[in-house]
């Protein structure tokens, strides 16, 4: 809800914040605040509805977010966080790629690579755009066991798959992630 000193929700910082929390492993997701709350010291306006109930302009934008989380969540459900590290510029008692991850490196600043572990030892990486102002074209490294990566469907856009076949050399790929946007991908090794 837009309030003092808070902006008003807008999509890419929605996104941001909600896939920031399910790649550091949230099972949940819960938004403050669904109706405009009534204060005299806080000047509420532009919550998900409004005074009398009817949905705002930031209902249908939380809408579209939770279908995509609601997607997600069946392999989300089952994951559990190993771990959580950035790009270039890495925050103040957050971490950088360490080795023997998955990834290697990643070009492309204000990344947020948060690993999974699910069933069978299965590994899942959720990338996130930490910049709700605008996308970014990252080139992700990965060691020479990976031979696939396959995103998990979240929307209608068509998820990205990514195949190397040659065993003896560092993988990489690009990856576009929008402003805010967070994406959920299963490696292969």
């Amino acid at each position: 809800v837009h309030h003092s000193p808070y902006a008003k929700p807008i999509k890419s910082h929605l996104q941001m914040q909600v896939y920031s929390a399910l790649a550091y492993g949230a099972k949940g997701i819960q938004y403050f605040t669904y109706a405009l709350p009534k204060s005299r010291i806080w000047r509420f306006r532009e919550a998900i509805v409004d005074e009398v109930g009817a949905p705002t302009p930031i209902y249908s934008l939380v809408q579209t977010l939770n279908s995509e989380i609601k997607q997600l969540g069946t392999t989300l459900w089952q994951l559990k966080s190993t771990g959580v590290y950035h790009s270039n510029p890495v925050p103040l008692d957050c971490s950088a790629i360490i080795p023997g991850l998955p990834i290697t490196k990643i070009d492309g600043e204000n990344i947020l690579a948060g690993f999974f572990t699910g069933l069978g030892n299965t590994k899942y990486i959720m990338l996130v755009n930490k910049n709700y102002n605008s996308g970014v074209l990252g080139t992700f490294y990965f060691n020479k066991r990976i031979k696939q990566i396959t995103e998990i469907k979240k929307n209608q856009a068509k998820p990205s798959e990514f195949t190397w076949f040659d065993t003896s050399v560092e993988k990489s790929c690009q990856i576009l992630l929008k402003a805010g946007e967070g994406k959920l991908f299963k490696i292969y090794d």
